[in-house]
């Protein structure tokens, strides 16, 4: 790309960041009351505990979705459980306030243990939802870490943010992608949905997106927001990936069976969600004056990913291996995301770890 390109490129990135100082970044505009009924659809989220993926999880649950969250710990998946069936908020400062929910159009909501820094856990939870469930609507990777201290790992030896980020959600993923098929076979008019949640950040990935020399906790360290920028460019990769092997421009999928997956990747602004923990005190009085004015509430935040995921049949399937920014809007990401070799070789770099 020329300079010029590239700063068109960052100018674009800034315009749609979801900063609430940033006037160019559009107010969203559709509410998850268009989601309609949910009742009979299935809906995963890895990280349904807190943040984005909480709020996500609780439109699903008032819409009558039957609603997984994938987290760690069942003592935080059973807080969240009640919030969620007591219509709990929380605003950018973590205080609840509760909104009774309509119990007669309510669905159900269950805790799935997953911990996805241990790849033995992803695939105990993959097949333990495979177990339970004949379909999935949506899935939403959703949980992540950002900005934490160099030099962390998995439980497997990789760098946390790429090995829980990237490594952990390519196998959840991979496991998954028979039964989404399968849901879109049974319903070809409204096939099954992938919505990968990246970043902004991605455009911090080192050249070329992944520097593999790094990926391991013994490899070369990278500074941390680099670190955090590979794992959203793999984000954005992952939901490339699914596109161009079994999205709508694909015909019958890479194995001629059929079972179309859409898949999106989305930004979902400047949210004030506990992904922060690492950068600041939150009981700081910097952090309770900037907070405002650099970061939306997790309701907020979560309207991009509820809207890939719940937007007309047609518009998704344009938006299919593509990118949302603030807010509801195609935007452009990283070019090298274009390049196909690398898109493949971190699937099968990922597919390879979890295989041996």
């Amino acid at each position: 790309m020329s300079a010029w390109s590239w700063i068109t490129y960052y100018a674009q990135a800034f315009a749609h960041s979801g900063l609430p100082i940033v006037p160019l970044s559009k107010a969203p505009h559709w509410s998850p009351d268009e989601l309609g009924d949910q009742s009979g659809r299935v809906i995963l989220v890895t990280g349904g505990n807190s943040g984005t993926g909480y709020q996500t999880a609780r439109e699903y649950y008032a819409h009558g979705a039957t609603v997984y969250i994938g987290c760690r710990s069942a003592e935080r998946a059973a807080e969240a459980i009640d919030n969620i069936k007591r219509g709990g908020d929380v605003d950018i400062y973590g205080e609840w306030s509760y909104a009774p929910v309509d119990a007669a159009r309510a669905g159900s909501v269950q805790f799935l243990e997953l911990d996805l820094a241990d790849l033995d856990s992803v695939g105990r939870a993959a097949a333990e939802f495979v177990g339970k469930e004949k379909r999935l609507d949506v899935l939403f990777a959703n949980a992540g870490v950002m900005a934490s201290p160099v030099g962390l790992s998995t439980k497997q030896g990789y760098a946390l943010q790429f090995g829980t980020n990237v490594l952990g959600h390519q196998r959840f993923i991979a496991e998954l992608l028979p039964l989404l098929r399968a849901t879109s076979r049974a319903n070809p008019a409204n096939p099954a949905r992938l919505i990968s949640l990246s970043s902004l950040g991605h455009m911090f990935a080192p050249k070329g997106g992944i520097d593999y020399n790094s990926v391991t906790a013994d490899g070369k360290q990278l500074d941390t927001w680099s670190e955090y920028g590979l794992s959203k460019w793999g984000n954005v990769a992952l939901a490339k990936w699914v596109d161009s092997h079994y999205g709508p421009r694909a015909g019958a999928g890479a194995d001629g069976k059929g079972g179309e997956v859409i898949a999106i990747s989305i930004h979902p602004g400047t949210v004030a969600t506990n992904l922060s923990r690492h950068i600041v005190d939150n009981k700081s009085k910097l952090y309770n004056y900037a907070v405002p004015w650099m970061s939306v509430r997790a309701s907020k935040g979560t309207l991009n990913q509820l809207w890939a995921a719940g937007v007309d049949v047609e518009t998704a399937r344009k938006l299919s291996g593509n990118y949302v920014a603030c807010f509801q809007t195609q935007s452009p990401y990283r070019p090298d995301l274009d390049n196909v070799e690398s898109i493949e070789k971190l699937w099968e770099y990922c597919t390879a770890q979890w295989k041996k």
